[in-house]
């Protein structure tokens, strides 16, 4: 069986489902839940779809040492059953006195090379068919061997970018150590071939880590990428290095003399070698993004560089300066789909923090950049999530062309996140918190370092459900890495009020103030974006527990 490291599309009768670090969800990014005896053993079927396993195989496996019934074996049938809607039995079907098996198919989108490792198992779902068809085939009676061995679980196919070191610390050139390696992830996340992890993950974890193996261990990736940066009065010096993490050998490395602004060029030619190192097999679409560079002006790619590091600083201030930097970058190439995709997505972040000023005005401009960004380049991931943020938060909001472009965005980066706890989000504002809940829930527990927002979201959902101890330790932890976010402190205040905590209420409330932000509770309902007449209602009931008018 062909898993893919991270994500794996597999079609289950007429449905399509995802596999994603152990858990399986539906074309909606609702994950399908299966206690875990019944996700054990549609694991085991996975493992060799087609295959009819006996009832004494699936016993052996999954009750280990322990005389499993029939009652137990079928209860977990109907329950796989129910889970993916197979009322007819042509998903999971019954071979009388025979057994059961599995009718799954695993569409390939390329074929993957020979270099590429099967994935681990991280969860509790699929990528248990590893490991399971390994102890299966060690353990099956015509194995005629008594030794016992050890089974090391191989790292995911990940490529995990680290951030760029500096070996003399130019200041006013400190912007290409982020810049350069978040760059180099997003043009090999475009890449259908490869799978990479998110910035928000590579840089957290292996922040400072010397040690490629442990690096890899910590991240769980195969292929690491190092790089680092020697600045010279007109020239850089630019070394990187493409690392196994098996077993820490060195599978590539170059060396580049840059002219400042020839960064573009030196790019281009470091994604191209990657790609061969890892001997990765390519799409038309791979190809052509390897060979055409997203702009053909070195100075726009510069100003995307400093506009997303900037950006990434989250502030008010900071957001000015990534859209000074950003409409540079269109100025100088009016067809760079990454520089309007970026405004846009500046501008997603100001409306759900409440720092626009000319509200209608920026709606418009943001609307432009996003449109403009997918008529360039349809396929552009950022592009679909920056549209989908919008419709949600703008004054004349639009929830289902919102979960229509993050479906998208689910769809083109699957690796990523971002787009699925944001479609969380608007699960909430739509009214299913519920739905929510479980989206979030899940990428939380895979996810090894989430940044706030996620938090943010998961408090959000739990607060509407009315679990507002558990939605008071979320919000705390959002805090704990964003105290100034006015939004964790709304939702928190009015948490406080209707836990009766009323000095933590009050706590709150002072913090949001100190931040500049006005504390009547009508204003606060309008920043919330709540849609939903019941979250309206609960909303206005904490605030005004927790004192405010």
């Amino acid at each position: 069986m062909n898993v893919d490291g991270h994500t794996q599309s597999v079609k289950l009768g007429q449905a399509l489902y995802t596999l994603r670090r152990g858990d399986l969800f539906d074309s909606a990014g609702q994950p399908v839940p299966l206690r875990a005896k019944a996700a054990s053993m549609m694991a085991m079927l996975l493992g060799e779809p087609g295959r009819i396993f006996s009832k004494e195989e699936i016993a052996r496996e999954l009750w280990p040492g322990v005389i499993a019934s029939d009652e137990s074996i079928s209860q977990c049938v109907s329950e796989i059953r129910r889970a993916l809607n197979d009322r007819e039995h042509v998903v999971v079907k019954t071979y009388p006195k025979r057994g059961y098996s599995i009718d799954a198919d695993f569409p390939e989108t390329q074929i993957r090379s020979k270099r590429r490792l099967l994935p681990s198992v991280s969860s509790t779902l699929v990528f248990m068919v590893i490991v399971l068809a390994v102890v299966f085939q060690l353990t099956r009676p015509d194995q005629h061997h008594n030794t016992t061995q050890t089974i090391k679980e191989p790292l995911r196919d990940m490529v995990a970018v680290l951030p760029f070191q500096s070996l003399n610390g130019a200041s006013e050139d400190t912007y290409l150590t982020i810049g350069l390696a978040e760059d180099l992830i997003i043009q090999l996340s475009e890449l259908s071939a490869l799978n990479v992890l998110p910035s928000a993950w590579s840089f957290t974890l292996a922040d400072g880590a010397e040690d490629p193996l442990n690096a890899a261990s910590s991240l769980n990736a195969r292929y690491l990428v190092y790089g680092r940066i020697h600045y010279g009065e007109n020239a850089l010096q630019v070394s990187v290095q493409l690392i196994d993490g098996l077993d820490g050998t060195h599978v590539w490395a170059g060396k580049y003399d840059v002219d400042r602004d020839e960064l573009l060029t030196y790019q281009q030619a470091v994604l191209g070698n990657l790609t061969k190192a890892m001997s990765v097999a390519l799409s038309e679409r791979d190809e052509w993004l390897i060979d055409k560079p997203a702009t053909s002006s070195k100075q726009a790619f510069n100003e995307v560089l400093k506009g997303r590091v900037a950006a990434n600083e989250f502030s008010n201030q900071a957001s000015l300066l990534a859209e000074k930097h950003f409409r540079e970058a269109v100025r100088l190439d009016p067809n760079y789909a990454r520089a309007y995709a970026e405004l846009a997505a500046v501008y997603a972040v100001r409306f759900e923090n409440a720092w626009s000023t000319l509200v209608g005005a920026d709606e418009e401009k943001a609307l432009y950049f996003a449109r403009k960004a997918i008529e360039l380049d349809s396929e552009l991931w950022l592009a679909h999530y920056a549209i989908g943020r919008i419709y949600s938060t703008i004054s004349e909001s639009d929830l289902e062309a919102a979960k229509n472009h993050l479906r998208i965005a689910m769809t083109l980066k699957p690796e990523n996140d971002d787009a699925r706890v944001y479609y969380g989000v608007v699960k909430i504002l739509s009214g299913y918190p519920k739905e929510a809940e479980a989206i979030i829930d899940a990428v939380l527990s895979t996810h090894p370092a989430p940044p706030h927002w996620y938090f943010l979201g998961h408090g959000h959902a739990l607060f509407n459900l009315d679990r507002y101890e558990e939605a008071a330790l979320a919000l705390e932890k959002c805090l704990e890495q964003m105290p100034t976010s006015p939004y964790c402190l709304r939702f928190q205040i009015a948490n406080y009020g209707l836990m009766g905590q009323h000095d933590d209420a009050e706590w709150a409330a002072e913090e949001y103030a100190i931040l500049g932000h006005d504390l009547t509770i009508d204003l606060i309902v309008r920043l919330s974006l709540e849609k939903d007449t019941r979250h309206i209602k609960r909303l206005r009931q904490g605030l005004s527990a927790a004192g405010l008018e």
